[in-house]
């Protein structure tokens, strides 16, 4: 599952972590020595569907996760980060 994260992970995914709108991607091609691919989505529709499931699994696991951490957000605004995160990775 790692290995799959760092592979979903694109230039757009990295603008979104450090606070950039997603038209800066090019800026986040190169990180610290390490390449990041531009965000690629498939046109049979195959990338929703994998985004679909990722989301529904992370969906199911988020209330444990907070608890467990004890966060002190509630989960609609994890869920509303998450899947804006998820809008810039590569599903493929």
């Amino acid at each position: 599952m790692w290995n799959s994260l760092f592979e979903w992970i694109t230039s757009s995914s990295l603008a979104y972590l450090y606070g950039r709108d997603e038209i800066f991607h090019e800026e986040y091609l190169s990180v610290n020595g390490r390449e990041y691919p531009r965000k690629i989505i498939l046109r049979n529709g195959c990338s929703s569907e994998i985004k679909e499931t990722l989301a529904g699994c992370i969906s199911r696991a988020l209330t444990a996760i907070v608890t467990a951490l004890r966060l002190p957000i509630p989960i609609s605004t994890l869920e509303q980060g998450m899947g804006r995160l998820l809008e810039t990775m590569s599903f493929v």
